[in-house]
Protein backbone atom coordinates (compact mmCIF):
# COMPACT_ATOMS: atom_id res chain seq x y z
CA UNK A 1 0.00 0.00 0.00
CA UNK A 2 2.98 2.16 1.02
CA UNK A 3 4.68 1.65 -2.55
CA UNK A 4 1.00 2.52 -4.39
CA UNK A 5 0.62 6.07 -2.29
CA UNK A 6 4.45 6.78 -2.98
CA UNK A 7 4.60 6.31 -6.35
CA UNK A 8 1.28 8.30 -7.04
CA UNK A 9 3.26 11.25 -5.04
CA UNK A 10 5.84 10.94 -7.27
CA UNK A 11 4.01 10.92 -10.38
CA UNK A 12 2.16 13.91 -9.16
CA UNK A 13 5.21 15.55 -8.30
CA UNK A 14 6.72 14.76 -11.09
CA UNK A 15 3.82 15.87 -13.64
CA UNK A 16 3.69 19.19 -11.97
CA UNK A 17 7.54 20.09 -12.88
CA UNK A 18 7.05 19.02 -16.58
CA UNK A 19 4.29 21.56 -17.03
CA UNK A 20 5.50 24.44 -14.48
CA UNK A 21 7.87 25.79 -17.25
CA UNK A 22 5.63 25.22 -20.12
CA UNK A 23 4.92 28.71 -21.07
CA UNK A 24 6.74 29.37 -24.55
CA UNK A 25 5.06 26.03 -25.75
CA UNK A 26 1.90 26.92 -24.15
CA UNK A 27 2.21 30.11 -26.48
CA UNK A 28 2.59 28.51 -29.58
CA UNK A 29 -0.87 26.19 -29.02
CA UNK A 30 -2.80 29.55 -27.71
CA UNK A 31 -4.51 31.29 -30.36
CA UNK A 32 -5.82 34.21 -28.76
CA UNK A 33 -2.17 35.14 -27.65
CA UNK A 34 -0.48 38.06 -29.00
CA UNK A 35 3.40 37.84 -29.42
CA UNK A 36 5.28 41.60 -30.87
CA UNK A 37 7.85 43.36 -30.43
CA UNK A 38 7.48 47.23 -29.73
CA UNK A 39 8.98 50.26 -28.24
CA UNK A 40 7.66 51.83 -25.68
CA UNK A 41 6.16 55.36 -25.92
CA UNK A 42 4.82 55.91 -22.76
CA UNK A 43 4.76 54.82 -19.16
CA UNK A 44 3.15 56.13 -16.47
CA UNK A 45 1.57 54.82 -12.66
CA UNK A 46 -1.35 53.51 -14.75
CA UNK A 47 -0.22 52.03 -18.37
CA UNK A 48 2.49 51.37 -20.88
CA UNK A 49 1.46 52.67 -24.22
CA UNK A 50 3.45 50.93 -26.59
CA UNK A 51 4.01 51.17 -30.38
CA UNK A 52 3.82 47.19 -32.60
CA UNK A 53 7.11 46.96 -34.29
CA UNK A 54 6.49 43.71 -35.89
CA UNK A 55 3.83 41.01 -35.25
CA UNK A 56 5.09 37.49 -34.49
CA UNK A 57 1.10 36.20 -33.19
CA UNK A 58 -2.15 37.05 -33.16
CA UNK A 59 -4.68 39.71 -33.54
CA UNK A 60 -2.34 42.70 -33.47
CA UNK A 61 -1.23 44.89 -36.60
CA UNK A 62 2.37 46.79 -37.45
CA UNK A 63 2.10 50.36 -36.28
CA UNK A 64 -0.66 49.95 -33.49
CA UNK A 65 -0.64 51.93 -30.82
CA UNK A 66 -1.12 49.69 -27.80
CA UNK A 67 -2.13 50.68 -24.12
CA UNK A 68 -1.64 48.10 -21.59
CA UNK A 69 -1.92 47.61 -17.75
CA UNK A 70 1.03 48.88 -16.14
CA UNK A 71 3.85 46.40 -15.94
CA UNK A 72 7.36 45.64 -15.35
CA UNK A 73 9.42 43.45 -17.64
CA UNK A 74 10.30 40.05 -16.41
CA UNK A 75 13.16 40.16 -13.64
CA UNK A 76 11.67 43.44 -12.32
CA UNK A 77 13.42 45.54 -14.82
CA UNK A 78 11.96 48.79 -14.92
CA UNK A 79 10.34 49.75 -18.36
CA UNK A 80 11.06 53.18 -19.48
CA UNK A 81 9.99 55.39 -22.43
CA UNK A 82 12.35 53.97 -26.10
CA UNK A 83 12.89 50.21 -24.53
CA UNK A 84 12.33 48.04 -27.07
CA UNK A 85 10.29 45.05 -25.80
CA UNK A 86 8.90 41.72 -26.95
CA UNK A 87 4.82 41.25 -25.70
CA UNK A 88 3.11 38.07 -25.30
CA UNK A 89 -0.27 39.46 -23.91
CA UNK A 90 -3.54 37.48 -23.42
CA UNK A 91 -7.12 38.97 -23.32
CA UNK A 92 -5.17 42.59 -23.05
CA UNK A 93 -2.73 41.87 -20.55
CA UNK A 94 0.72 41.65 -20.60
CA UNK A 95 1.64 37.83 -19.67
CA UNK A 96 5.38 37.41 -21.32
CA UNK A 97 7.40 40.61 -21.21
CA UNK A 98 10.82 41.36 -22.00
CA UNK A 99 13.12 44.15 -22.56
CA UNK A 100 15.28 43.33 -25.86
CA UNK A 101 18.70 44.35 -28.05
CA UNK A 102 16.10 45.07 -31.00
CA UNK A 103 12.58 44.80 -32.43
CA UNK A 104 14.08 42.42 -35.08
CA UNK A 105 12.25 39.39 -33.99
CA UNK A 106 15.19 36.96 -35.85
CA UNK A 107 17.91 39.17 -34.07
CA UNK A 108 16.70 40.20 -30.88
CA UNK A 109 17.67 39.08 -27.66
CA UNK A 110 15.90 39.09 -24.46
CA UNK A 111 17.81 41.32 -21.78
CA UNK A 112 17.33 40.18 -18.01
CA UNK A 113 16.06 36.59 -18.50
CA UNK A 114 16.89 33.25 -16.72
CA UNK A 115 17.46 29.39 -18.16
CA UNK A 116 15.42 27.28 -19.84
CA UNK A 117 11.71 28.53 -20.49
CA UNK A 118 13.39 32.20 -21.25
CA UNK A 119 15.50 30.86 -23.48
CA UNK A 120 12.86 29.06 -25.49
CA UNK A 121 10.80 31.78 -25.66
CA UNK A 122 14.02 33.33 -27.32
CA UNK A 123 14.34 30.80 -29.58
CA UNK A 124 11.27 30.38 -30.68
CA UNK A 125 10.77 33.93 -31.88
CA UNK A 126 14.19 33.66 -33.59
CA UNK A 127 13.48 30.85 -35.40
CA UNK A 128 10.26 31.39 -36.38
CA UNK A 129 8.34 28.83 -34.60
CA UNK A 130 5.67 31.52 -33.25
CA UNK A 131 5.00 32.40 -37.03
CA UNK A 132 4.79 29.27 -38.28
CA UNK A 133 2.10 28.69 -35.39
CA UNK A 134 0.53 32.10 -36.73
CA UNK A 135 0.57 31.37 -40.14
CA UNK A 136 -0.97 27.92 -39.38
CA UNK A 137 -4.15 29.91 -37.17
CA UNK A 138 -4.80 32.16 -40.17
CA UNK A 139 -5.24 29.04 -42.57
CA UNK A 140 -7.25 27.11 -40.24
CA UNK A 141 -9.46 30.63 -39.53
CA UNK A 142 -9.44 30.90 -43.76
CA UNK A 143 -10.71 26.76 -44.04
CA UNK A 144 -12.98 27.67 -41.32
CA UNK A 145 -14.59 31.29 -43.16
CA UNK A 146 -14.23 28.95 -46.48
CA UNK A 147 -16.09 25.96 -44.75
CA UNK A 148 -19.13 27.95 -43.74
CA UNK A 149 -19.48 29.66 -47.29
CA UNK A 150 -19.35 26.21 -48.97
CA UNK A 151 -21.79 25.38 -45.90
CA UNK A 152 -24.11 28.44 -47.21
CA UNK A 153 -24.47 28.08 -50.67
CA UNK A 154 -25.16 24.42 -50.54
CA UNK A 155 -28.09 25.58 -48.10
CA UNK A 156 -29.04 28.19 -50.27
CA UNK A 157 -29.10 25.63 -53.42
CA UNK A 158 -30.71 22.99 -51.17
CA UNK A 159 -33.69 25.37 -50.16
CA UNK A 160 -34.18 26.32 -53.45
CA UNK A 161 -34.25 22.43 -54.51
CA UNK A 162 -36.98 21.78 -51.70
CA UNK A 163 -39.01 24.59 -52.40
CA UNK A 164 -39.56 24.07 -56.35
CA UNK A 165 -39.94 19.82 -54.98
CA UNK A 166 -42.59 21.08 -52.47
CA UNK A 167 -44.31 23.32 -55.58
CA UNK A 168 -44.58 20.28 -57.49
CA UNK A 169 -46.08 18.16 -55.09
CA UNK A 170 -48.37 20.27 -53.41
CA UNK A 171 -49.50 21.56 -57.16
CA UNK A 172 -49.89 17.63 -57.63
CA UNK A 173 -51.81 17.11 -54.36
CA UNK A 174 -54.35 20.31 -55.37
CA UNK A 175 -55.28 18.71 -58.98
CA UNK A 176 -55.53 15.28 -57.59
CA UNK A 177 -58.19 16.72 -55.14
CA UNK A 178 -60.14 18.91 -57.49
CA UNK A 179 -59.85 15.55 -60.15
CA UNK A 180 -61.61 13.78 -56.79
CA UNK A 181 -63.83 16.47 -55.75
CA UNK A 182 -65.07 16.46 -59.72
CA UNK A 183 -65.15 13.04 -59.83
CA UNK A 184 -67.08 12.78 -56.62
CA UNK A 185 -69.88 15.66 -58.07
CA UNK A 186 -70.17 13.75 -61.24
CA UNK A 187 -70.83 10.36 -59.66
CA UNK A 188 -73.67 12.07 -57.51
CA UNK A 189 -75.68 13.95 -60.60
CA UNK A 190 -76.06 10.40 -61.94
Amino acid sequence: MKKIVLTIAALLIFTAAVYAGDIPEGLIANDSAKIFTATVIDVNSEAVTLKVIRKIKGEVTEDEILSLPYFEFNWNTKVNTNDSCVIAAIDGKPYYRFKTTSTDPKALKLINHSLGMDERFEQYINDGTYERAEYKRLENANAVSADAANELTTNLKTNHTQYIVCGIAGTTIIVLLILFNLKNIRSKKC
